[in-house]
């Protein structure tokens, strides 16, 4: 089970536009920008959220906010199609992101969305006269995307007699929060397949877990049976062999909250060889290259403390060659 979390990255803004009945006029190129990046605009809409993960949020569209002027990162814009078969106007929604921008955000968020909704009318009707529009469900991609606003066509009987409308709307970005724990979130077909399928330890009811603690398995265990995790009081080692076990097991609820955790945490939570260990372990995930980037750059940033441990130099003797990339790794992030 998870719980859906919503923001605002924007709260009821007013745009003006113009439209008339001449349909052949409009083309993609007579768009309405509705929303770049701004963290005045950014709303936490319930104050129980996860604050670290509110924090995480800003920082992206602080940086995508200064950097908008350079790329393009994150832009929503209106725009009229003009459909000559049926010689009718729809009104769309267009998504422009940035790869950087979705990774940065899919990195702490699970299947985040985007919603514009709002109300449409010619300029002069009160909001409460004006006609609700809105497009729902949209994937947070990189690329750029078209999506139908539903419910303007209710504003196209005004065309002959109007010409300026106004679209009050806001733009919610939608996620689901891993972190709400509960009894019937376990699943591991890994576990179920060792107790189930004639192996020893469906003998035995048994499972040995050698590589990690007793404090991670009974934090493994407060998982499965929905328990209060605590898991901002994970120490870094703990932290670490619970995402492999849960990587091991396919636990991938799990899995997902702590690379999320991981990620999030200073660079002063890490030693050096922590950071070693979670890179060579996090870099042959596929799911996991922005948390292998993000130890890449904590590293950097730990030459001296790189150079003398003994993790790193046991390493250049027992496998020269992925010690070897590694360092051409860390000076191309320079």
């Amino acid at each position: 089970m998870s719980t859906t979390r919503r923001v605002y990255l924007q709260n009821s803004l007013r745009k003006e536009f113009n439209l008339t009945k001449d349909c052949n006029k409009y083309h993609e190129n007579n768009s309405l920008l509705l929303y770049t990046p701004n963290v005045a605009d950014f709303t936490a809409i319930d104050q129980q959220y996860d604050n670290e993960i509110i924090k995480a949020i800003a920082a992206v569209l602080e940086k995508f906010e200064l950097e908008k002027d350079n790329k393009v990162g994150c832009k929503i814009y209106m725009i009229p199609k003009y459909d000559p078969f049926y010689n009718q106007l729809g009104i769309f929604v267009k998504l422009i992101f940035s790869q950087e921008f979705v990774d940065k955000l899919c990195t702490f968020l699970t299947k985040p969305k985007i919603l514009v909704v709002g109300k449409g009318g010619p300029v002069g009707y009160s909001y409460d006269e004006s006609y609700d529009c809105g497009a729902f469900d949209l994937p947070l991609t990189s690329g750029e995307f078209s999506f139908e606003l539903h419910g303007f066509k209710n504003i196209s009987m005004y065309f002959s007699s109007v010409s300026r409308f106004s679209f009050y709307h806001s733009v919610t970005l939608e996620w689901e929060d891993l972190s709400v724990n509960s009894p019937g979130q376990f699943h591991s077909d890994v576990l179920h397949t060792m107790l189930t399928s004639g192996l020893s330890e469906s003998q035995t009811n048994r499972i040995e877990m050698d590589d990690i603690s007793q404090e991670g398995v009974t934090i493994l265990l407060a998982y499965m049976y929905g328990r209060d995790l605590q898991l901002e009081k994970l120490t870094t080692e703990v932290a670490f062999q619970l995402l492999r076990a849960t990587h091991k097991y396919n636990v991938s609820n799990f899995e997902a909250m702590l690379v999320n955790l991981i990620y999030r945490k200073p660079s002063d939570w890490f030693s050096i060889d922590n950071l070693l260990a979670i890179y060579f372990f996090s870099v042959n995930v596929s799911e996991h290259q922005m948390l292998s980037q993000k130890m890449l750059s904590t590293m950097k940033m730990k030459p001296k403390e790189l150079q003398t441990s003994p993790v790193y130099q046991a390493m250049l003797e027992s496998n020269p060659r992925d010690a070897a990339d590694l360092t051409l790794k860390i000076l191309e992030e320079k």
